[in-house]
């Protein structure tokens, strides 16, 4: 009966995370070390500005410079399961992502100006 009871499975917890930028160069906006699910990303920008966003699973980038734009009417987008950001909106509804990673996550952004901050949220299971 021990035996049995030393191999269940911890259950895995849900994390969320933001953070705010300025740099013009990549900075690390999210480490992860071990296995986990990234569930969503969302990131925003001031009206003038744009911020670029750069995934990277397992040591390997999967996504590279995805762009979100700000706007006057949508100032925030969530990252599509196609890699591209979206913003929601009745024609082009909200879908959570579902990336798995077995040994590391990196999530890096960066604002196209210095005098706009780029704002991004995520969140996680491992």
């Amino acid at each position: 009966m021990s035996a049995f009871g030393t191999s269940v499975k911890q259950p895995r917890g849900f994390r969320s995370g933001t953070f705010n930028t300025t740099s013009t160069s990549y900075v690390t906006a999210l480490s992860i070390s071990g296995a986990g699910r990234l569930a969503f990303l969302y990131g925003s920008t001031s009206q003038y500005n744009y911020m670029r966003v750069r995934i990277t699973i397992d040591g390997v980038v999967v996504i590279n410079d995805a762009y979100v734009s700000g706007d006057s009417s949508n100032s925030g987008a969530y990252l599509a399961p196609d890699g591209v950001f979206q913003y929601n909106s009745t024609s082009r509804p909200y879908v959570p992502l579902d990336i798995q990673f077995k040994q590391s996550l990196l999530i890096e952004v960066y604002s196209a100006s210095s005098s706009y901050n780029c704002f991004a949220k995520f969140g996680w299971e491992a």
